[in-house]
């Protein structure tokens, strides 16, 4: 995609219809559909896009599978909100990489768990491996 704004991430929806459970839980989650009135100067670089005034100038792409016809449909989300999501997604990661290579002595079994494990190497964290 060329000429997209900055300030948006996005994303590429797989679904049966505009009111499709995924458009939904896509929507409930922050992403909105993007409008070609709109962002008219995209450039998405496909010929089979459609963003004609029929289909609620919303851009989507034929992605037949099977005998069940299915659009893909052009979703953004604020980048902040983005960066956010990530950072909780990146949190959660750290936090269970921590639990499975904290070392404990065979004693200490005050979480229910008993053995003991040494880590040797510990290979990172998310954000080290994304570079931030």
């Amino acid at each position: 995609m060329q000429n997209k704004d900055q300030e948006f991430r996005y994303r590429w929806v797989s679904a049966t219809s505009e009111k499709d459970k995924r458009i939904f839980d896509a929507v409930q989650a922050g992403w909105e559909m993007v409008d070609a009135t709109v962002e008219s100067s995209l450039e998405i670089g496909e010929d089979a896009v459609d963003h004609s005034e029929k289909f609620g100038s919303v851009y989507r792409v034929p992605a037949t599978r099977g005998a069940k016809e299915e659009y893909l449909y052009l979703m953004r989300i604020p980048e902040d909100w983005a960066a956010e999501v990530d950072e909780m997604k990146a949190d959660e990661v750290d936090k269970r990489d921590a639990a499975i290579t904290r070392e404990r002595a065979s004693h200490d079994n005050e979480d229910g768990q008993y053995g003991s494990n040494k880590v040797d190497h510990a290979i990172g964290s998310v954000r080290k491996r994304a570079g931030q």
